[in-house]
């Protein structure tokens, strides 16, 4: 630690008294943690995870048993493409091959959120 003498009347040894230490090392050490975070999810290791053209959409895999609902919890069997809605998903399966990074998600339940028609 910072040796200041309590004799020390200067403004810098009167704020190193009064200040709680403990406090200010760990918001130091947060932002340092935070700082190592944000340079590890550099563009450079971008680069290694799997692109193609459809990179911008998360791509899931449907199983024959899931069930999807509407707003009024009705059971939906087949909707129109890239629909919103909630999900549950599971992460069942993570890739690494090549300096290339795969993931294999699985939905397990939905609520789709279908347009309102008026007739």
């Amino acid at each position: 630690m910072l040796r200041i003498s309590r004799t020390n009347m200067s403004p810098l040894g009167e704020w190193w008294f009064t200040i709680d230490r403990y406090m200010l090392f760990g918001i130091i050490f947060l932002g340092l943690i935070g700082l190592f975070f944000s340079l590890a999810v550099s563009p450079v290791e971008a680069g290694h995870l799997k692109t193609s053209q459809y990179s911008q959409w998360m791509r899931f895999k449907v199983e024959d048993d899931c069930l999807f609902f509407d707003q009024n919890k009705n059971i939906i069997n087949d909707f129109q493409e890239k629909i919103f809605g909630i999900f549950i998903i599971q992460l069942s399966g993570i890739w690494i091959m090549n300096q290339k990074m795969w993931f294999n998600w699985n939905i397990l339940q939905g609520k789709l959120n279908l347009p309102i028609k008026l007739k």
